[in-house]
């Protein structure tokens, strides 16, 4: 960094967030700076001067649940070595960060996650430098800890999530208790780029468009333990607060900030956010409670040294980091208000090592939580399409709505055109027209449109073949145009009522007869003039089971069961 450059269906789910009982100890092992380290399993942070890592600026490390070191890494390489060091302080099988897109001199150059559902798969995430004009945006590698006798090997390196990103990484716990939300920022624009993690990988980015035009001096983004709040630090650029919605991975809301920021934290509470400016190595505190946020500005500290960054620890002291200090900074209760929150600069002896830049990078709910609170109709983004084929040369498709969305784009084409054809609607159904009657086609939802950020589901990161080198297909689902007399009925069960939609629309007469598993016709219903459209289905005075329902038309029969729960 140059620093002195002035769909599956939507469920109902009640969780608890994510936090302290779950993740306290997996950020209580610390190493950045120069071979600098700190051991919170004693409680009060006690030196570590075994570490193998030099690091001017980012960092990133992980422990296990028991607070058992795994692994750590400065992100890249420039100035120092690259590389990613196991718990024995050696470089792993395929550690070393060699001519890989991340950078040691970004000030958020790294950040480790584990693969949602796994015990034993990391994600280490890497933001590349102003040095090499961020090329290397915001990339991946996949370390296995069953691998080298448990010590860990990593076994895909370096792919690449989006080029251009500024040196700002941080991540937030989705709403549904289980993924990831990855939180950059594209260089010298105003966007937002949220990556969603789950069990199956990367599976779609969130684009917020919001807030002003963020440059290359950009410093550190830090997101408050509940996942509400998201403070970007511009530096040179606006400093801001954001909105974020867990749920979704929308960013809104900005609000500018009066302070030259290039690090900061949020309070364990929540209620207390702390920016520190570079150049004039002051702090200043900022509360998160009343409607004019800069209106609550104080000064609570200013340092001899230059600041680097501010970092929560699991015991709730802020640390904060002093370029060549052998000393850590520490805001001793920064639950408080104002100067009484006690910045002590010499807080904390790294016996005998130095601090630089950095202190290791955490998702926000590893360090515990603020607030408590049940989550309902919660989405994991993953995309599926139910059909109707009303004619031959129709599909129509609809999925479940997305809260807030503005509009959906759909892709689709025939199964072996390169070229995808594109429909936008405003609600949650498509109608696919002109299509070629027999002719399997590939359809894919593209985007979730909102009114100031879209949703894209990503189909080149899905874990499994990224381990095994394969690609994803760029497709959802594959459905089949009409080729002559049949019906669909959905839903399937049903309760209440049902629908039918012929594959074909005929002026013929039609019957339509619904039968038990014994041959009784339990309904029966005929239209002398034939049908087109979608006819009604009731069938809430019939008991619970399984049913059969029979067209008939001169054209033919078709026969579907079905199932009734009322």
């Amino acid at each position: 960094m140059r620093i002195l450059k002035l769909l599956t269906l939507v469920g109902l789910i009640s969780t608890i967030y994510p936090g302290n009982a779950q993740n306290s100890k997996q950020a209580n092992i610390w190493y950045f700076g120069m071979q600098a380290g700190l051991d919170f399993n004693p409680g009060n942070p006690v030196a570590l001067t075994n570490g193998a890592m030099e690091a001017n600026e980012g960092v990133a490390v992980i422990s296990d649940r028991a607070g058992n070191l795994l692994f750590y890494t400065n992100g890249g390489d420039m100035p120092n070595v690259g590389a990613i060091w196991n718990r024995n302080h050696q470089i792993m099988p395929n550690g070393a960060l060699v001519n890989q897109p991340g950078c040691a001199s970004s000030i958020q150059s790294s950040l480790i996650l584990k693969k949602p559902g796994s015990t034993n798969v990391y994600y280490l995430f890497t933001t590349d430098c102003y040095e090499n004009a961020f090329e290397g945006g915001l990339s991946y590698s996949i370390i296995d800890m069953n691998l080298d006798g448990g010590l860990g090997d990593v076994v895909v390196s370096g792919v690449k999530l989006t080029g251009k990103t500024n040196e700002s990484l941080t991540a937030v716990a989705h709403a549904n208790g289980r993924d990831y939300w990855i939180i950059t920022h594209k260089v010298n624009t105003d966007s937002f780029y949220v990556f969603q993690l789950t069990a199956n990988g990367i599976t779609g980015v969130v684009k917020s468009k919001v807030g002003p035009v963020i440059n290359e001096t950009a410093g550190e983004m830090k997101a408050s333990r509940n996942g509400q709040r998201l403070v970007y630090c511009g530096n040179q650029s606006p400093t801001g607060l954001y909105d974020f919605d867990a749920e979704t991975g929308i960013i809104s809301n900005y609000r500018f900030l009066n302070v030259s920021g290039f690090t900061a934290s949020f309070s364990p509470n929540c209620e207390y956010l702390y920016v520190a400016e570079f150049l004039s190595r002051r702090i200043y505190q900022f509360s998160m409670i009343p409607r004019d946020i800069n209106l609550t500005r104080v000064l609570v500290a200013t340092a001899s040294a230059y600041i680097g960054s501010l970092q929560l620890g699991p015991d709730d002291k802020i640390y904060v980091a002093l370029r060549n200090s052998q000393y850590l900074g520490t805001i001793t209760r920064p639950n408080i208000k104002g100067t009484n929150c006690n910045f002590v600069e010499q807080g904390v002896y790294l016996g005998g090592k130095i601090s630089k830049y950095g202190l290791p990078n955490f998702a926000n709910d590893v360090l515990g939580e603020c607030v408590s609170y049940p989550v309902e109709n919660v989405s994991s983004y993953d995309v599926q399409f139910a059909s109707r084929k009303p004619n031959p040369r129709e599909i129509i498709l609809y999925w479940d709505t997305r809260t807030g969305a503005s509009a959906y784009r759909i892709g689709y084409r025939k199964a072996g055109n390169e070229v995808w054809n594109y429909v936008t609607v405003s609600a949650a159904q498509a109608v696919l027209s002109d299509l070629e009657p027999g002719a399997e086609y590939e359809v894919k939802m593209d985007a979730i449109l909102y009114p100031n950020a879209m949703f894209e589901p990503v189909f080149n990161h899905i874990y499994e073949n990224v381990v095994h080198g394969n690609k994803s297909p760029e497709y959802n689902t594959r459905i089949t145009a009409s080729s002559d007399f049949g019906f669909e009925v959905f839903p399937n069960p049903m309760s209440g009522k049902g629908h039918i939609s012929l594959g074909s629309v005929t002026d013929q007469p039609v019957e339509a007869i619904l039968s038990d598993l014994n041959g009784k016709t339990v309904i029966y219903k005929k239209w002398e003039n034939g049908v087109s459209g979608t006819l009604e289905l009731p069938v809430n005075n019939l008991s619970n089971g399984v049913y059969q329902l029979s067209l008939r038309t001169s054209e033919g029969s078709a026969h579907k069961k079905i199932m009734v729960v009322n």
